[in-house]
């Protein structure tokens, strides 16, 4: 057995795989807390280990044992090169910091995926009508990575093995199809659960600094998502709770500047078992100490906001101001060679201060999203599109007050027209 992205701490099972005569090679990339398996481990983050970048994917360190393998084996490097489409998704996927090795496997699987030698993955850009010339990391992780996800979430996510795998177009554009139905799926659920999530943390959680929740029905698959769009809109770390074969099974999402590991350490008795890391947890816990670790987190996170009032303030980081003037396409396709974008390597951020705004129309079918044009101080305009919040912010959208506002630039490509 070869596991991946899991098992560093699985010390009971492997001990009953071995006394079965089962061998086991765990790969793994998250921090070892406690007692460690007893077999051939590969981790970068266990202690002792020589290795010079520890941030891989979990997708990553299998990898390297591929290319290990492939190497002992002396096969042609191509063999495992072919792999590095997946590679690629998979680290952008899991949200690692795309610095290092991982920019470079993703720098170098975002040319494989472009040679779209993948039957199953150009199938599914074709299904959800992606009318690009070239993937680029962020369309991998707002648009493929869903649709890929969305079959462990809902069914069964044998579906993507097989698409990935699959040489026959019939058998794959089916699948491709399946995808998408799952993905419409799970946004329907989310949304569901996201506007029953949000009357419960006004329920019960109003005053609280740390938001707790307890989320009866809510789908085990799509609370991590639910819970990173309540932070986002609270400012402050959400926990989302669901019953478990008479356990409470937890995920939670939190901010910039609170590590929600941390904060859970403090409490490692109450839980079952835990782990996360600075962005987001998971748990299993028993349903008498629920009402325990609700207060004391909140009791902590309440201490912290006391000792630094700006905790959970979010602030407008921007890396320049801009004008109107300076969109160029020639200063955007210099932007793009830092491509891969992604965590710890975002997408440059401009502000554009003192602007006007007009022609402004609601898009999607809620209104949710804007398009306007920005008038600069300088004479010059940019159009602009705004996600997700325009229903929030429509007052500041639609009126005539100068607006600083903080954005990325992206090259607009339609039928060939730049």
């Amino acid at each position: 057995i070869v596991t991946v992205d899991c098992g560093s701490t699985s010390y009971e099972e492997v001990e009953y795989a071995k006394s079965i005569g089962l061998d086991i090679i765990v790969t793994d990339h998250h921090s070892i807390m406690d007692k460690k398996a007893d077999c051939i481990l590969i981790n970068p983050k266990q202690e002792g280990c020589t290795y010079p970048f520890k941030g891989l994917a979990g997708c990553g360190v299998a990898f390297k044992l591929a290319q290990a393998l492939r190497e002992r084996a002396k096969l042609p490097k191509s063999v495992t090169n072919s792999l590095l489409d997946i590679v690629a998704i998979g680290t952008i996927g899991d949200i690692v910091p795309l610095v290092d090795e991982n920019r470079t496997l993703a720098k170098y699987g975002l040319y494989e995926l472009n040679k779209n030698d993948r039957l199953g993955i150009r199938l599914l850009v074709e299904a959800i009508s992606m009318n690009t010339i070239t993937l680029r990391s962020d369309q991998i992780a707002y648009c493929i990575v869903p649709h890929l996800n969305a079959a462990g979430r809902m069914k069964d996510a044998m579906i993507v093995v097989d698409l990935l795998l699959s040489k026959e177009p019939d058998r794959a554009r089916k699948l491709a199809g399946e995808l998408v139905l799952h993905n419409a799926e799970r946004k329907r659920i989310q949304e569901e659960t996201f506007n029953r999530c949000i009357e419960l943390i006004e329920e019960q959680c109003s005053d609280c600094t740390f938001p707790i929740i307890r989320a009866e029905d809510a789908h085990e698959g799509i609370t991590g998502i639910v819970a990173g769009k309540l932070k986002d809109i609270y400012e402050k770390p959400v926990i989302i709770a669901t019953p478990c074969d008479g356990l409470l099974k937890g995920t939670g999402r939190s901010t910039d500047r609170v590590d929600m590991f941390q904060i859970l350490d403090k409490y490692r008795e109450l839980f079952i078992r835990f782990g996360g890391h600075h962005g987001a947890c998971g748990f299993l816990m028993s349903e008498e100490n629920f009402q325990q670790f609700k207060q004391q987190a909140n009791e902590e996170l309440a201490k912290r906001v006391q000792a630094d009032p700006d905790l959970l303030q979010q602030r407008a980081q921007y890396d320049m101001s801009i004008t109107g003037a300076d969109m160029t396409l020639e200063f955007i396709s210099q932007l793009e060679l830092m491509e891969p974008f992604g965590c710890s390597n975002r997408r440059p951020v401009f502000c554009l201060k003192g602007v006007t705004l007009s022609n402004q129309q609601k898009m999607g079918k809620e209104g949710n999203h804007a398009r306007f044009f920005a008038h600069c101080t300088d004479g010059s305009s940019a159009e602009c599109v705004f996600f997700a919040k325009a229903i929030q912010h429509e007052e500041l959208i639609n009126g005539d007050a100068r607006l600083d506002l903080y954005g990325t630039l992206q090259l607009n490509i339609w039928n060939g027209n730049k």
